[in-house]
């Protein structure tokens, strides 16, 4: 976008990465038999990549100048977090918990 008869600003937005993915993980039998089964778990990520410029036109095969840019990053997932709690369970070392949960041994 001319700017007077010598500047020409610009602007400029656009995805680096935009990534989705949803799947599932069936959990293995651990000590004893223990497992959580099949687990559903989603992430996501986006970096979008912004800039502004500026140009001076010196002369006909001259011109100058200067951006600055940025990126946005965002990340996220979605998944089952597990903490052991073997000593509770009687040494099942594989044993554990969703997070969150309550419940009484």
């Amino acid at each position: 976008m001319r700017v007077g008869s010598r500047f020409v600003l610009g602007f400029s937005s656009a995805p680096d990465t935009l990534m989705k993915a949803n799947w599932t993980y069936l959990d293995p039998p651990g000590t004893g038999g223990a497992s959580y089964g099949l687990q559903q778990n989603q992430s996501t990520i986006l970096a979008l990549r912004s800039a502004a410029g500026l140009g001076f036109v010196v002369n006909r095969k001259l011109s100058l100048g200067a951006s600055f840019g940025a990126i946005y990053n965002a990340n996220s997932l979605h998944a089952p977090l597990y903490l052991p709690i073997a000593a509770a369970t009687g040494g099942l070392e594989n044993t554990a918990r969703p997070a969150g949960v309550r419940s009484g041994l």
